[in-house]
């Protein structure tokens, strides 16, 4: 894949990319802000590349914009999914992240309708027990990401949905399986694992709904349950999805926020032990953490009709790449936008996406990213490790480590 302007070269398959991408991004905002790009992988002929600031939140509000390729082609258009990857294609299309009005707006409102504030206060009081009881259990040596950052959010989301704690590690299994199937540079094999996963996990909440149904609880589930039989305008198969959603990617979101924000605290030393002095900084440190190594680097968007992003005419039917990594470093933006200053005011980052499809997460995700980072920064003196080579998970959508290993830096405490 490759999108040539001048010495601009966009090259996400590039091992140099999956490592530091932010280089390739610096050179595209500056020579091509919205570029061309072809590719034979992942069966797409060709997307615009937005990396600028300006023109990421342009595109992701106009109504020009949106997720559903069916708006744009008729049903016969679509190639016949292979049988064995069936479950999965099924159950994203009713993601409301890839709906579009009226259909995503109904879905959200159900969502928030069980989304409440109330409901997210009472999870950041379970965050800060459940880290605790993790952080208790760990070696004087540990791996951030399997023993902590993954762990946690799988926890706070499966409690939020009423799961029981013995179903938890298959969760996590299923949930592995999508994010490689979900990935730009998925395989044949990874969508077949990823139907495996979606089907798994559609059976599971259709018979954990059927429970509710019986015996309703104080879980989100049982909310969406009883939203959904207010409203009667969500089928139950959107419900099934829905659930498989808010796992995922409440759950992959955080995974990646933990784990990047420590290797930057930890590579940004100074930074580092300014927190640790100011522990007041917490949430604006949670926010630069956001915007610095964002966990979802990039989202798509089709074109309904012919527009103008960025000085390049951007026609009906094209697919447009939003680099919300590229746009939280453009220094246009964010004053000094390559220096990692946990101190960051005026940080209104991308991280969590823009206009209609804003995360509806997003408080439970930076609220459990403050508990995490303000638990691990306070147990023994903190934490000390080897940031010189970092290993990075090999996707390209969402940028997150694959493995931190850690030391206390108090082991006898």
């Amino acid at each position: 894949m490759s999108a040539v302007a001048g010495n601009a070269v966009l090259d996400p398959f590039a091992p140099g990319f999956r490592i530091d991408p932010y280089p390739m991004y610096a050179r595209l905002r500056e020579e091509e802000p919205v570029a061309w790009t072809t590719t034979k992988r992942a069966g797409f002929w060709g997307f615009w590349f937005v990396s600028r600031y300006a023109d990421v939140v342009a595109t992701l509000k106009h109504p020009a914009f949106g997720r559903e390729l069916k708006r744009l082609l008729p049903e016969s258009a679509f190639p016949p999914i292979p049988q064995e990857q069936q479950s999965l294609f099924a159950m994203v299309e009713k993601w409301m992240v890839l709906r579009d009005p009226p259909d995503h707006t109904r879905l959200r409102a159900s969502v928030m309708k069980a989304f409440t504030p109330h409901v997210v206060d009472e999870l950041y009081a379970a965050t800060g027990e459940i880290a605790r009881e993790l952080i208790a259990g760990l070696d004087d040596r540990f791996d951030l990401i399997s023993d902590f950052a993954f762990p946690l959010p799988i926890i706070v989301i499966a409690r939020m949905l009423g799961v029981p704690e013995e179903d938890r590690q298959q969760f996590r299994r299923w949930s592995r399986a999508l994010f490689a199937a979900l990935d730009l540079r998925n395989t044949a094999d990874d969508l077949t694992r990823g139907s495996e996963a979606a089907a798994g996990f559609l059976d599971y909440f259709r018979h954990l709904a059927a429970q509710r149904r019986r015996e309703p609880r104080g879980d989100l589930l049982s909310a969406l349950l009883a939203a959904q039989h207010e409203s009667q305008t969500v089928t139950d198969d959107e419900l099934m999805a829905t659930c498989v959603l808010l796992l995922f990617a409440g759950h992959e979101t955080t995974v990646n926020l933990i784990g990047n924000g420590m290797a930057s605290l930890l590579r940004n030393r100074d930074q580092l032990e300014r927190l640790q002095n100011e522990p007041q900084l917490m949430r604006t440190a949670v926010e630069e953490c956001l915007r610095f190594e964002s966990p979802q680097q990039i989202v798509f968007r089709h074109a309904f009709d012919d527009l103008e992003i960025g000085g390049r005419r951007i026609r009906k039917g094209q697919l447009v790449a939003c680099g919300l990594g590229a746009a939280n470093r453009d220094p246009r933006q964010f004053p000094d936008a390559d220096r990692f200053d946990v101190g960051r005011v005026e940080n209104r980052h991308l991280a969590f996406g823009f206009g209609i499809h804003f995360c509806v997460g997003a408080a439970l995700a930076r609220s459990e990213g403050q508990v995490a980072l303000e638990k691990l920064l306070a147990h023994r003196g903190g934490v000390e490790a080897d940031t010189a080579d970092l290993d990075w998970n090999d996707t390209i959508m969402l940028r997150g480590l694959r493995s931190l290993p850690l030391r206390w830096r108090n082991a006898s405490a």
